[in-house]
């Protein structure tokens, strides 16, 4: 230190300066050392940062880009493979499919002839069966319904021959009737003849025949003040009977 010390005084004392100006000079010198040193350092810094982020952009776009083109490529071949496997599969698993359905198919077939054949043998013998029945009660029914039929055609034949009976029989006591009625007014026609006759007062009788009936007819008649006459009567046949009245005028 007393070297330095010597060394720096003598210097100092040969420059005609004080210890204390050489100090303030050299305190100057540095500071402006030191601002330019920091000047320059800080501009390096900036420059080497942005060569830094400008090389990590490019570093990170190609890196991407190479990614980008590997991941394309590797999708590719691995769709392509994917595809021809999955291809390849479909083809034998129709395969296999196709071949178990034929198999399924004939088995399927031959159970269900055995069961047809089987079931077509059972029906037969259940539909003979049931014919067999069938018929045996359509027999016993037809042949009960046609007895009762033939018993009930026997008694509408006998009630329609009564009815026919009954019918003939007013027929005839209609005919007879009517026969009566004819005679009756044959009977009438009669007292009209026989009351003919002058007097203020007469009387006639009159019969008369029809189809194998009689009847008899009575009548009076009677002049009332020269130009009316009245006249009443009555005609009998066999529990028919009627009864006439009536009056004439003259001028």
């Amino acid at each position: 230190a007393a070297a330095a010390s010597a060394s720096i005084t003598t210097p100092v004392a040969a420059s005609g300066l004080t210890q204390a100006q050489a100090q303030a000079i050299a305190d100057s010198g540095d500071a402006t050392t030191l601002a330019a040193a920091n000047a320059y350092t800080d501009g390096r810094e900036t420059a080497i940062r942005t060569d830094l982020a400008a090389g990590d952009t490019a570093t990170l776009a190609s890196a991407n880009a190479y990614t980008d083109a590997r991941i394309s490529g590797a999708m590719t071949t691995a769709n392509a493979s994917a595809k021809a496997y999955t291809d390849t599969r479909e083809t034998r698993i129709r395969s296999d499919m196709a071949a178990a359905d034929a198999t399924t198919l004939q088995q399927a077939n031959a159970h269900a002839d055995a069961g047809d054949a089987t079931t077509l043998q059972d029906a037969r013998a259940y539909s003979d069966s049931t014919a067999t029945q069938t018929l045996a009660a359509a027999n016993t029914y037809t042949d009960s319904r046609f007895a009762q039929w033939g018993g009930g055609v026997d008694a509408l034949r006998t009630e329609m021959d009564d009815r026919f009976t009954r019918v003939d029989e007013k027929l005839q006591m209609q005919d007879r009737r009517i026969e009566r009625v004819g005679a009756m007014a044959a009977a009438y026609q009669g007292i009209s003849l026989a009351g003919a006759v002058a007097g203020d007062n007469r009387l006639g009788i009159g019969v008369g025949t029809q189809g194998g009936q009689t009847a008899v007819a009575v009548g009076y008649a009677r002049s009332v003040a020269g130009n009316v006459n009245l006249s009443l009567g009555g005609a009998f046949a066999s529990g028919e009977s009627s009864v006439s009245a009536g009056a004439a005028f003259g001028w």
